[in-house]
């Protein structure tokens, strides 16, 4: 659903947030509130228009022109906005998001009047004395001034708050560590979805209880939350990514033949194209780790060509280098 297909219902220096053709026909019970991910260049984008134009659910979608994780005086005035279009067309709101997205989820629920809200992996804090350890936008975050204290901010929110994260992934893992440690607070409910890393939106895409899921709060209704937090413990069961980081993460032993066939088929010339840096080395280091040191070899290679920025990091690299050495010691002792 591209941008020119949204109305534009807000606009200031900082935010902007469009609405999609469902708000106000009568369907749903809550209209859905979606905060867009950071973004290198800061220049948000629509967080899942097509998902929720698919299903007719009323959504406003809200996009930062800069990564501010949300803290701008802005997000009042657009809160006034939202409350009063919900109003008037007689609904509630859900907050959703992931990454940056599922902090403006978490933290600016309250100041919306939210119902529900959903965050998929979510950085819950951003600020050096809440997370010291958090090193992954070290120089950005020096930029953001807090216009809440992010602790007393969660302790105060008042509707059921559902958290989908990579219980795997230690830097996710480690904010919501530390938020259950730090916040007291029984609202905010944790859905384990292993092998997704930081990539859990893509990884829900793929499973259909999810969608029931988000529909249901979109109608108000109920949702028997154990079906759903077991469709996604087996989220890499349906997709590809969260597949390949559960088979270079388990012990060889573990994996079946039935999977290894998958792992083959996903790295054919049919499919390989289709998978992003990340999944690329994913599966480099379960080909080697599974003897396939050819093939193994050439997805590292693949994942070093699509990194997208100018600078390929030294983790990176470094995988590459111990992939390199493998293959030059024991060649290509199986192939795809």
């Amino acid at each position: 659903m591209a941008l020119q297909d949204l109305k534009l219902i807000f606009s200031d220096n900082d935010i902007s947030a469009f609405s999609n053709d469902f708000v106000g026909d009568g369907k749903y019970s809550n209209a859905v509130v979606s905060f867009s991910a950071w973004n290198s260049k800061g220049n948000g984008t629509p967080f899942g228009p097509g998902f929720f134009k698919s299903r007719g659910i009323p959504a406003i979608f809200v996009v930062q022109h800069r990564n501010h994780w949300w803290h701008t005086e802005a997000v009042f005035s657009l809160a006034h906005k939202v409350k009063a279009l919900a109003a008037e067309n007689g609904l509630g709101l859900v907050c959703y998001g992931s990454s940056m997205g599922g902090y403006g989820s978490i933290h600016l629920s309250r100041i919306f009047g939210a119902r529900k809200a959903v965050a998929i992996a979510p950085q819950i804090f951003i600020s050096e004395s809440e997370i010291p350890e958090e090193k992954r936008w070290e120089i950005e975050r020096k930029k953001v001034e807090l216009i809440f204290g992010e602790r007393e901010n969660l302790s105060l929110a008042r509707c059921d708050t559902y958290i989908f994260y990579d219980n795997r992934h230690a830097q996710d893992k480690l904010h919501v560590d530390r938020l259950v440690s730090g916040v007291r607070n029984p609202r905010f409910q944790l859905v384990e979805v292993p092998f997704a890393s930081h990539d859990v939106a893509r990884a829900l895409v793929a499973v259909s209880e999810f969608k029931h899921f988000v529909e249901g709060l979109a109608c108000g209704t109920n949702y028997d939350l154990a079906p759903l937090e077991g469709a996604c413990r087996n989220a890499y069961q349906f997709d590809d990514k969260a597949f390949l980081n559960r088979v270079r993460s388990v012990p060889v032993r573990e994996i079946q033949r039935d999977e290894i066939d998958r792992l083959l088929k996903v790295v054919s010339k049919e499919y390989v194209a289709k998978l992003d840096f990340e999944a690329l080395y994913f599966a480099a280091e379960g080909l080697m780790n599974l003897g396939f040191y050819s093939d193994a070899l050439a997805c590292s290679s693949m994942s070093l060509e699509k990194y997208p920025l100018s600078s390929v990091p030294r983790y990176l690299e470094l995988k590459h280098e111990r992939v390199f050495k493998a293959f030059t010691q024991y060649g290509s002792a199986k192939s795809a």
